[in-house]
């Protein structure tokens, strides 16, 4: 080996085993981080690991044309080739998934349209839910109290979100709510502690509960189990993530970095079969940055599979219309009814 030879062996060696700290030992960092002096040593470290990607194929480059071609000079023409081939790769890489991207992004939203209706009351209602946004037990929420006592629903259910195309025969059986006289299947336990809003109530302190509306009425919840969830109104809430699910890869190196998107879906039941009336979508993504260049993973958090090893991005873009705002009296963003429960104790 030449002295050349020396000089760029070494040289990986250190480069390997300052990247291997940000990959593998990212308590190194925290400790860097903590200290003044070891900031500085700590972004550097940080940054090594997409450094390394672009060495180490020129090196391996050189390596290969030195064993190949048994010359006692450094073949400088390998690695430079090499060199430029990998920057050539870290830059049309990320331009061509950044465009995919965008296309992936432009079919989520192509079929958005519709706008919210106003429903007749007394219609039945069916809420399908997507993986994680389902609770844990089933009850009468807000929304479905409002909807009852108002008398915008005459019932309501929540379902998993993948029962769609099967709502006459579900998986499991589900409990459809409705209000009934006051008799030995009175299921009041199953009415989640909601209270009345301002807008109902004005700005009593402490506002009442929505269900003391069924003792002046004199009528109580029932909850019946059914594995038929056909209604006449029917909304679906998508959202493409399971919050119950925990990552634990060590690297998300995926080219197209969308989020998990969020999706509202209307449809009304017309002549026995559902027909869609309003559909919303809501997706972040953003862009790779340009050359591509590997983030190591980690977090202040010591958990594992928090800060998955990432490639770089820049600009957090969204698209869609995000429903971020709920109006307590406003079934949002599925009807324009007026769901507000009226007669509570005011002020």
């Amino acid at each position: 080996m030449s002295r050349a030879d020396h000089i760029l062996l070494r040289l990986w060696i250190a480069l390997t085993a300052a990247a291997l700290i940000p990959m593998f030992a990212g308590i190194v960092l925290i400790l860097l981080f903590v200290t003044v002096i070891g900031i500085p040593i700590a972004i550097l470290l940080f940054f090594i690991p997409g450094l390394w990607l672009y060495v180490t194929p020129p090196l391996a480059a050189y390596a290969i044309a030195r064993w190949a071609t048994k010359r006692a000079k450094p073949a400088w023409i390998a690695i430079i080739t090499a060199a430029v081939l990998v920057l050539a790769v870290g830059i049309f890489v990320p331009i061509l998934a950044n465009v995919e991207t965008e296309r992936r992004v432009a079919a989520l939203l192509e079929q958005d349209g519709g706008i919210a209706g106003k429903l007749p009351p007394g219609v039945s209602v069916a809420r399908l839910v997507d993986r994680g946004l389902m609770a844990t037990r089933e009850e009468c929420g807000d929304d479905c109290q409002r909807l009852l006592l108002s008398k915008t629903a005459s019932s309501y259910l929540d379902a998993p979100r993948d029962e769609f195309g099967r709502l006459d025969r579900l998986a499991r059986p589900v409990l459809r709510f409705r209000l009934g006289p006051q008799d030995g299947r009175c299921r009041n336990d199953l009415l989640y502690a909601a209270r009345a809003s301002e807008e109902e109530v004005g700005a009593l302190h402490p506002k009442p509960f929505l269900s003391e509306k069924l003792e002046a009425i004199g009528l109580c919840l029932h909850a019946e189990p059914t594995s038929d969830a056909r209604a006449d109104f029917v909304v679906v809430e998508t959202w493409n993530f399971d919050r119950n699910a925990p990552s634990s890869a060590l690297f998300n190196l995926d080219l197209h970095p969308i989020r998990p998107f969020r999706r509202w879906e209307a449809y009304r039941r017309t002549n026995g079969r559902l027909v869609p009336v309003m559909r919303r979508t809501f997706v972040e993504h953003e862009r790779l940055a340009v050359p591509l260049w590997l983030f190591p993973p980690f977090t202040f958090i010591l958990a594992p599979g928090t800060a998955a090893g990432h490639w770089m991005t820049v600009g957090n873009r969204s698209s869609g219309k995000d429903i971020k705002t709920y109006s307590l009296v406003r079934w949002e963003p599925w009807i324009t009814n007026d769901i507000a429960v009226r007669g509570l104790r005011r002020r």
